[in-house]
Parts: structure tokens; C-alpha cells; sequence
């Protein structure tokens, strides 16, 4: 996420770094899938099951994530390289905005995941909502 922050204030070609720290989700993504593709599913107890695809919807979801990330890094890369333009203090303060409440609801969406904290989720689905309609 970093590499976006970057690219956002004038670092053009975090971009590569960006597209790498992508293929390295996608291979992950890829691994987690094949790994949990090859567990006897009907064996699996309904926690167990459950489980299994919340893992699978998780490691789904950071690969999107990954590749919007990748794409918003590559269009704004693309745009000050072919201009020469940065964003005006306005714009980048948007953003900037913006990248702490996706960074804040990443962490909250990790802590539920790991945790099943129902607390936390309630404040995670509140704050998608929040963050969506910004």
C-alpha cells in the first residue's frame, strides 16, 4: 500500500513495485485456492467448513484488492509520467484521506478475519459503508 501512497505524491515509477507486490497476491491467491481445492470438503466438520470459505472469500478479496490497487497505481502513474502533472494539495489531501480509511479498514477487516471478533465486524460493515459512499 505503500507504493500507492507514493505514486499518489509524485513517484511515478513506485508503480513496478506496485505490479510486483500484485503478482507476488496473485501467487499466494493461487497457492491458498490449489491448497483448500485439495481438502476433502465433505469431510470437513460446518465450523471447519465455514471456515474454509471465509478463507477462500478472504484470499478472493485481497486479490482484488491487489489488482485495484495495481490499476489505480498504473492510471495515475500513467498520467503524471504522460503530463508531468502532480495533484493539487486539495486532491492529494483526498486521497490521502482516502488511503487512511482504506488502510484502516484493511487492518479491521484482517483483525476480524483472524479474530471472529462480532464487535469488530459490526464496526467493519459500519465502516465499509462510510467508506463507500465517500
Amino acid at each position: 500500500m505503500e507504493g500507492l501512497n507514493k505514486v499518489m505524491h509524485g513517484e511515478p515509477r513506485q508503480e513496478k513495485e506496485l505490479r510486483k507486490l500484485a503478482d507476488d497476491i496473485n501467487v499466494l491467491y493461487t497457492a491458498i485456492k490449489l491448497y483448500l481445492a485439495r481438502m476433502p470438503k465433505e469431510e470437513l466438520a460446518e465450523e471447519e467448513s465455514r471456515r474454509w470459505a471465509e478463507i477462500i472469500e478472504m484470499s478472493l478479496n485481497l486479490e482484488q484488492a491487489s489488482d485495484i490497487v495495481e490499476r489505480m497505481g498504473s492510471e495515475i502513474a500513467d498520467k503524471s509520467l504522460a503530463a508531468r502533472r502532480a495533484f493539487s494539495l486539495d486532491g492529494l489531501k483526498e486521497l490521502d484521506a482516502l488511503y487512511e480509511q482504506l488502510l484502516s479498514n484493511l487492518k479491521l477487516a484482517m483483525s476480524v478475519f483472524f479474530s471472529g471478533d462480532v464487535t469488530s465486524a459490526r464496526r467493519f460493515a459500519s465502516q465499509q459503508t462510510s467508506f463507500s459512499h465517500s
